[in-house]
């Protein structure tokens, strides 16, 4: 047995390998979650649908939306976005759309894209949605993510745990965006897992030919 043609066989494999794994990852464009994907369960902010909603008073309650800014660390296109909030238990439905919007003049700008979710109400926690269209973001710009719910739905959007002050646009439709300074809900962007680079195949094949070479080498050794 050729030991060392066996060693450099596993060597480039495991190069492969490595390279391709690394690869594969989706990248964290964003991330105001504390570790363990902990927010502030008692801090949230709440997005109502339908006027018909009352308050304590009997007054109807807005139509209210809520976006949070950030600032994309990496281009990438968008995969899944995870929110930390709780659809309440009301008469309306159990959905919520989650917008992807433009930054304009530090406000919510034109809308990227818009994903519709079904949530379990009665649920606190991080939910996930995966994009649709998959927009490319660019490292370095600042993009707005907003929550919207109709009818008679209600839901809240919980803090964060990490410190992450700032401005936070709130919007009592028919009225425009208004910014207030609070902790910003909690909520991460990742990108797609990318396709493998050219690098990557590049290995892949000098791997094969290497192995190749051996194979043929130790062949005519034996002749």
């Amino acid at each position: 047995m050729n030991f060392f043609r066996l060693g450099m066989t596993a060597a480039f494999a495991a190069l492969v390998a490595l390279d391709v794994a690394s690869s594969a990852r989706a990248s964290i464009v964003f991330d105001n979650f504390a570790p363990a994907n902990a927010f502030n369960g008692s801090n949230f902010f709440s997005i109502y649908g339908g006027s018909r909603n009352l308050d304590s008073h009997g007054e109807p309650l807005p139509d209210r939306d809520v976006a949070m800014p950030f600032i994309a660390a990496a281009s990438a296109a968008v995969g899944t976005i995870d929110v930390a909030i709780e659809m309440l238990l009301t008469t309306g439905a159990n959905a919520f759309d989650l917008i992807l919007l433009t930054d304009s003049g530090g406000h919510p700008g034109a809308a990227i894209e818009s994903i519709h979710r079904a949530v379990t109400p009665g649920n606190p926690g991080v939910v996930s949605v995966d994009s649709l269209s998959h927009p490319i973001l660019t490292a370095g710009q600042s993009y707005w993510l907003a929550a919207s719910v109709d009818g008679m739905s209600e839901m809240s959007w919980f803090t964060n745990l990490v410190g992450d002050v700032g401005p936070v646009g709130v919007r009592d439709a028919p009225a425009d965006w208004v910014l207030v300074d609070d902790p910003r809900g909690a909520f991460r962007v990742l990108s797609t897992a990318p396709i493998p680079e050219p690098s990557t195949l590049s290995l892949a094949l000098l791997a094969a030919v290497m192995l190749a070479a051996l194979t043929r080498g130790e062949g005519e050794r034996k002749r």
